[in-house]
């Protein structure tokens, strides 16, 4: 089965957010497939040093997860997608993912996508 997920509309694979405020609409906004729905949380890490950590996210269905605006991982966690048997059930050890946290404040913007069914993401 292919995976087709939504590009940023700009080329530099960046994610605009201004004022503690996601542009969800500006030209760093994530195209949803027809039909799909994108819903962004936000957060900010703080890091005494360059450092890099792991974190380890569950989502469902879609999710893009950006670093100080740029794009790091895309995945697919939807129903039947893993194999014949998985329900698209949220674990937060479905996959990891390497965060190269800057010193001082680090942006992490996950955007999640939905076309039917439950949707959501939990990070550790």
């Amino acid at each position: 089965m292919p995976i087709s997920l939504s590009r940023p509309r700009n080329t530099t694979n960046r994610l605009c957010s201004h004022n503690n405020t996601i542009d969800a609409s500006g030209p760093c906004a994530l195209e949803p497939q027809p039909g799909m729905k994108v819903v962004y949380a936000k957060t900010t890490i703080e890091s005494d040093r360059y450092q890099v950590k792991r974190l380890y996210i569950g989502y469902s269905d879609d999710i893009s997860v950006f670093l100080n605006g740029r794009i790091l991982y895309r995945g697919r966690s939807a129903q039947y997608f893993r194999d014949p048997g998985f329900l698209g059930i949220i674990n937060p050890e479905n996959d990891a993912i390497y965060l190269p946290l800057r010193k001082g404040h680090n942006e992490l913007i996950l955007g999640v996508s939905e076309i039917g069914g439950g949707w959501g993401f939990i990070c550790r």
